[in-house]
């Protein structure tokens, strides 16, 4: 048996004072003669004999509730060990550990749960021992020093600053512990001073830390009941390729914390208001707002998405990003002659580059040429020339082709009805990388589909992120193709016969086995038609889109540009900062890093090479985890840290809700049950040997 309190086992020397009483209240017997004394001296020998045994019972209860008493103080326990409970030799020192991660910016009145963990952690520093040493660690930055200066213990709680990061307290506790283990000799003790929520303790479910057994934990409880907040937690796009010219879907997620919201959401895009949104959520709901943009311009684009109004935890309250906008997608159409609207496959191929006819704007811009004028029409206004309905390709507009793949150019060759002889010559070979054949009909049980053969091919990837349901694509009829080569097979029609092949010869090249229209398939009726093609189409002209991105707080942001033979000055103006600060050269051409990420918002990056200058940027948010207020039990986390001792103290610093060491039973409990038993015993053989006087 162990004692959480051993030095209260002194009060058991209080059973002495019913003895020492019982002593002085003796009486002396009176000497009274009478006659038949020899008869009342044998009665009175049998009385005190049996009076004497009543009265040591008295004694023995009062005695044993006195040292009860001094056991219950002392609070035994039994399964565990008792070394970090008494103060061994040595200094005795501590560690505060303070939660300084969002959370802790919420603000309850004009005092945030940071100034509610200052104020308690000076009231634990007057507490220590004069002669004791401690040191001060936050959950972000888990270093320190233990020191014998109070007062200078006392500066560095009161110099303490919030952030806006996340930091889960495991680390802490593991440093604070590393210290304690290292450098001191006497009693160990470490203070936590958190708001309890799930950010710092992220993934108590499925852990447990182990510290020393001769250390104490207390944890301080500076958080508060109800509290409710909102946030934006999520900014994304739809997935549709920004490009000028196109209208660009954007989400972002509201999340409602601790109990019921209702919040406005503000989208500014490019400093210019797009529109709001009311959403009202209940407790711990998530609700998505969606705006449409109009990208009318090309290159660095930023927005944000914001509350109207301010809630108790104001920096999780908007949420901003950036957008790198590509110039949009030339195409030329090659046709051997115009047909009229919704039969040619020129048309069809048009319509899915531009589904927003007659509303304007658009990605794509679509010319159409004749395959006479091929030769004479200029290419270099063009990202892509596609070859449809065009059998008479002559050999000096394929050498222009030729050229144009290898200045960069992307080229779709559609191999439908009326690919002639002409695509079967060498220079015509010499562009495609594949070898055209004859068309190849389906079996009418068992039209052809369309059949991925490369799935980490990132043509494939983007149709995969774009939805499109390719596994509803018929085709009854085909052409067989045979790639050469570096041609590589993508997409397959039918058991052995290719249906996509890509080659890259400088610039992209694609190979179609059957038609754009409907005249071999059902392809332009099935929702894959839409995405299918436009991927295709922005594969070719290298315009594959990153959409939105944005950085947590405290990530190291790389910052790239065009490198060349003149030096480029890089400079970044956080958000709210007056003036920009220079990055010094880095090791790596063309890149820059920028490390110091404290606030969320918009940062500006400026470049400068010689006379030229320029702006970019890039977008930095809180971390979501923060932002939800759901608070975890001290039990939980009691559970999931082993050590000495863990307690969780009450307001006013005191013990509540103690724990003994790990694995002990406590004894207290069943002590005063015991107590309270022999106490009514005492009351109830008190009142059956001294009965009250009759009246």
């Amino acid at each position: 048996m162990s004692f959480l309190h051993p030095a209260s086992l002194w009060l058991a020397v209080g059973a002495l004072l019913p003895f020492i009483v019982h002593l002085f209240r003796r009486h002396k017997p009176r000497m009274v003669r009478f006659p038949a004394v020899r008869f009342v001296r044998s009665s009175r020998r049998r009385s005190v004999r049996k009076h004497r045994l009543k009265y040591l019972l008295l004694l023995l209860l009062r005695m044993g509730l006195v040292v009860l008493l001094a056991l219950i103080v002392a609070r035994p326990f039994v399964g565990g060990r008792a070394e970090a409970v008494h103060d061994p030799a040595g200094t005795p020192a501590a560690v505060l550990l303070i939660d300084d991660t969002l959370s802790m910016n919420y603000t309850v009145g004009d005092r945030s749960w940071l100034d509610v963990a200052r104020n308690r952690a000076l009231d634990l520093v007057r507490q220590l021992p004069q002669d004791g040493a401690a040191a001060v660690m936050t959950a972000t930055r888990p270093t320190g020093r233990l020191v014998r200066d109070m007062e200078e213990v006392a500066g560095r709680v009161r110099g303490l600053r919030s952030t806006n990061h996340a930091a889960p307290l495991w680390r802490g506790l593991q440093s604070a512990d590393e210290l304690l283990s290292a450098e001191a000799a006497g009693r160990r003790d470490i203070y936590v001073l958190t708001d309890m929520t799930r950010g710092a303790w992220a993934g108590y479910e499925r852990r447990t830390l182990e510290l020393s057994t001769d250390t104490n934990v207390f944890i301080v409880d500076c958080g508060s009941e109800g509290a409710v907040n909102a946030a934006l937690t999520d900014v994304r796009d739809e997935g549709q390729p920004a490009l000028r010219g196109s209208r660009l879907g954007l989400e972002a997620t509201v999340l409602a914390s601790g109990g019921p919201a209702e919040r406005t959401v503000q989208l500014e895009f490019n400093g210019r208001t797009v529109g709001r949104r009311t959403v009202s959520l209940a407790a711990g709901e998530e609700a998505t707002v969606r705006f449409v943009v109009e990208l009318a311009e090309s290159g660095h684009q930023h927005g944000r998405f914001s509350f109207l109004s301010p809630d108790s935890l104001p920096q999780d309250d908007q949420r901003t990003f950036t957008l790198e906008v590509a110039p949009e997608v030339t195409v030329l159409c090659v046709e051997d002659e115009p047909e009229p609207d919704g039969v040619s496959d020129a048309y069809f191929l048009r319509l899915a580059l531009d589904p927003w006819r007659g509303r304007g704007g658009g990605p794509f811009r679509v010319d159409t040429v004749t395959s006479g004028e091929l030769a004479e029409v200029s290419l270099a206004p063009y990202d892509v020339v596609a070859l449809v309905e065009a059998g008479g390709i002559t050999e000096d507009a394929w050498r222009r082709l030729g050229a144009f793949v290898s200045g960069g150019g992307g080229l779709l060759a559609v191999c439908g009805p009326r690919t002639g002889d002409s695509w079967r010559a060498d220079e015509a070979r010499g562009v495609l990388g594949a070898e055209v054949g004859p068309k190849v009909e389906a079996p009418s049980e068992q039209p052809f589909g369309l059949r991925i053969v490369q799935p980490e091919h990132p043509l494939v990837e983007a149709l995969s992120e774009a939805g499109a349901p390719l596994g509803q694509v018929r085709l009854w009829s085909g052409r067989s193709l045979s790639p050469g080569g570096t041609a590589e097979e993508v997409f397959r029609i039918g058991p052995d016969l290719p249906g996509l092949v890509l080659d890259r010869r400088g610039g992209r090249v694609a190979l179609f086995a059957s038609t754009v229209s409907d005249r071999w398939g059902v392809f332009a009726r099935t929702p894959a038609f839409v995405p299918f093609w436009q991927e295709l189409v922005l594969h070719l002209a290298g315009r594959a889109t990153a959409g939105v991105e944005d950085y947590t707080i405290g990530a190291h942001v790389p910052i790239r540009f065009e490198e060349s033979r003149w030096p480029t000055i890089v400079s970044v103006r956080p958000p709210g900062a007056e003036s920009a600060e220079r990055l010094l050269p880095g090791a790596t051409p063309g890149r820059r890093t920028y490390w110091r990420t404290h606030e969320p918002g918009y940062y500006e990056v400026e470049f400068e090479r010689r006379e030229e200058q320029w702006t970019g940027g890039f977008a930095v948010n809180t971390p979501a985890t923060e932002s939800r207020l759901d608070r975890v039990p001290f039990e939980a986390v009691a559970d999931a840290v082993s050590a000495g001792r863990v307690e969780l103290l009450d307001r006013d610093l005191s013990p509540r809700d103690r724990t003994g060491p790990a694995g002990a039973v406590e004894l207290t409990p069943y002590l005063v049950a015991l107590a309270l038993l022999m106490l009514l015993a005492e009351s109830y053989l008190s009142n059956r040997f001294y009965p009250s006087p009759q009246g």
